[in-house]
């Protein structure tokens, strides 16, 4: 029991410090950016790159942290590197340096929150339902933080945004000294649980619906603040946004073991899904900035609800000892795939007509998506004998 409770509360502050942190960069990239002059295209590019670089940095760093079983080093590794290079980026103001700066932080980031996963998994022992009130954590640090981040960029600017991430992240590395990782043997070779991973026709719909919700996500994420902007939010209001998502956020997680145990993995996937079309379908229609807010509370049924299910499946489905591989994995087609697809066509449509439009073309694709998933999930549950 006192094991658990540790572990839970490391957990916790890892997740607190590190999205506290987060709050001043991931939602302000695109407005820095554009800030600094570069174009939609380019905005679009740096932001795809970033989620590109992940996609192939979680699972090699996670990898070799399964394959070394050297999980807290590979950890602190990554989170020195990443933190180095957000740190350097108002020293420079052009498209190539910062394309540099997105791939060498992305290419160290790719893999911390995956591997935190993991371990909060592992920790959790037969709590593993628990997950989502460990990762409230991450929840509160990210709402607190954002109206003060607000706060911050209204009155001194964007540039302060990469420093408060740094500081932040460099004392999150005590909890990740207390963190535990499970070290089960492991019962096929790494390639060959990749492998195992990526030709299972449940993982390919599983990574294809994640890729989908991850697009979605994206936009919303990296351009909020732009869409916000357009319709005459002021920067302090801008905080504020996150925080009222922040707090719809909150009770999700604490309900989510009770939504996946009645729904499934594939029936939270579709909820959250369906939420995301609505989201992105509304930034395209209202024009007024306190109905945007409003807007916000529907983070309840998008985020939380797909992170959950996706660790959930992970876990479960993971060969023993890949873990950490298979969060990565998950991972990768979530915020590296879905958001690299999600953040270059994003600032492309975006250049080409509008924030807005762009949304309105984001929430189609994603309903439609899923309509055909949760159809397919109905004629699946008939189609199998009682």
């Amino acid at each position: 029991m006192t094991k658990n409770f540790s572990g839970k509360f490391w957990s916790f502050t890892f997740y607190l410090l590190f999205f506290a942190g987060a709050v001043a960069i991931y939602n302000y990239f695109a407005l820095y950016f554009q800030q600094e002059g570069i174009p939609g295209v380019q905005i679009g590019l740096l932001m795809g790159t970033s989620s590109l670089i992940s996609i192939f940095a979680g699972p090699l760093w996670s990898g070799l942290a399964d394959a070394s079983h050297r999980h807290r080093l590979v950890l602190f590794t990554a989170i020195i590197g990443n933190v180095i290079a957000i740190f350097l980026f108002p020293i420079f103001h052009t498209f190539l340096p910062f394309l540099v700066l997105m791939i060498i932080q992305s290419l160290f980031g790719g893999p911390i929150v995956s591997m935190v996963d993991n371990s909060t998994m592992s920790m959790l022992g037969d709590e593993k339902e628990m997950y989502g009130r460990v990762r409230i954590g991450g929840t509160i640090g990210w709402g607190v933080a954002a109206p003060i981040v607000g706060v911050i960029v209204a009155r001194f600017g964007l540039r302060w945004n990469f420093s408060i991430y740094a500081g932040l992240v460099l004392i999150a590395l005590i909890a990740v000294q207390q963190l535990r990782f499970g070290q089960r043997v492991v019962s096929v070779s790494f390639l060959g649980g990749i492998r195992e991973l990526l030709t299972d026709r449940k993982w390919i719909v599983f990574l294809t619906i994640v890729f989908i919700a991850g697009s979605g996500s994206a936009v919303i994420s990296n351009y909020l603040f732009i869409y916000l902007q357009k319709i005459g939010t002021s920067p302090s209001w801008m905080g504020w946004a996150v925080t009222i998502s922040t707090v719809a956020e909150l009770p999700a997680l604490l309900v989510a073991h009770r939504l996946l145990k009645r729904l499934g993995s594939d029936g939270l996937l579709t909820l959250g899904l369906a939420a995301t079309a609505l989201r992105c379908g509304l930034y395209g229609l209202v024009n007024v900035p306190w109905l945007a807010l409003v807007i916000q509370l529907i983070q309840f049924f998008t985020y939380p609800i797909l992170l959950v299910a996706g660790v959930s499946y992970a876990h479960e489905n993971a060969p023993a000892g890949l873990g950490a591989t298979a969060q990565s994995i998950f991972s990768s087609s979530f915020m590296g795939f879905g958001y690299a697809a999600g953040g270059f066509i994003g600032g492309v449509l975006i250049q080409y007509i509008g924030v807005q439009k762009m949304f309105l073309v984001f929430g189609m694709l994603i309903l439609l998506a899923a309509l055909i998933f949760g159809l397919a999930q109905r004629l699946q549950s008939v189609s199998q004998p009682a």
